[in-house]
């Protein structure tokens, strides 16, 4: 599966798009920029399973462990938090080393999720701010 073809931005997506559809987990949108039914910006999920409004987030120690990298993954969870989106958050290393442990966490998020409420975000039309592009959809 090729990173034009689903929107990837990173390797470590490139790996978690491979391992979803490897393990049948369809209906897909990668880097989806996420918005409030008033409009108000979110987050631009990793990947975001539109049906049961469950976000998949690759966070890497390069990008999100230290300095502003840091606090901006602590505003975006605390977005996250806000609007009632469960965040399943993926180590890098993870999805090499224990790719079943992801696929149970992101398969058990997904069925506690799909027994709730959906949360009231939806995928934008427009690009999320700097964002640069549009969610992208895999397996729709």
């Amino acid at each position: 599966m090729s990173a034009v073809r689903t929107g990837v931005r990173s390797a470590p997506e490139g790996d978690l798009a491979q391992l979803l559809s490897a393990a049948g987990i369809r209906h897909v949108i990668y880097n989806a920029s996420l918005v409030t039914s008033e409009g108000r910006f979110v987050a631009v999920a990793d990947a975001w399973l539109d049906d049961v409004g469950v976000a998949i987030e690759v966070d890497s120690d390069e990008h999100h462990a230290t300095g502003d990298g840091f606090r901006r993954t602590v505003r975006r969870n605390a977005r996250y938090a806000r609007v009632g989106v469960p965040v399943v958050t993926v180590l890098p290393i993870d999805l090499r080393d224990r790719p079943s442990g992801v696929v149970h966490d992101i398969a058990a998020t997904r069925a506690t999720a799909a027994s709730r409420p959906r949360p009231p975000v939806h995928v934008s039309e427009r690009d999320a701010p700097s964002s640069g592009r549009e969610g992208w959809r895999w397996g729709a």
